[in-house]
């Protein structure tokens, strides 16, 4: 497998490999086009800045930009869903343990 290199990709950009970037490669490419992104930030998060980047320098156009969107927010609403669950999870097992009611704990989610 060969090493990713930024300036390649921004003389070739394609939107399709764009998306099987991973995040170590999204980070490299960040900097070359000098955006600000953390490593703490998930993946589809860097990919949105750096897609978005992209589109106000008129690499992607605005069909690419929309499809890129697209995908970014599926992930971005799947990334929701599985935090979620995952707090539902957590509070339902720290609830059986202190004895919480189940009532009190579901006013709390519907808040949230």
């Amino acid at each position: 497998m060969s090493q990713f290199d930024p300036e390649v990709f921004m003389s070739k950009p394609n939107g399709d490999y764009f998306f099987a970037l991973r995040k170590g490669e999204l980070i490299p490419l960040a900097q070359q086009l000098q955006i600000e992104v953390m490593r703490s930030m998930p993946r589809y998060h860097i990919q949105q800045v750096i897609a978005f980047h992209l589109a106000e320098i008129n690499v992607f156009g605005f069909t690419e930009l929309k499809r890129v969107l697209e995908i970014l927010k599926f992930e971005t609403r799947k990334h929701r869903e599985i935090n979620i669950r995952l707090r539902r999870e957590r509070e339902e097992r720290l609830d059986a343990k202190t004895g919480k009611r189940k009532k009190e704990r579901q006013e709390r989610l519907k808040r949230e």
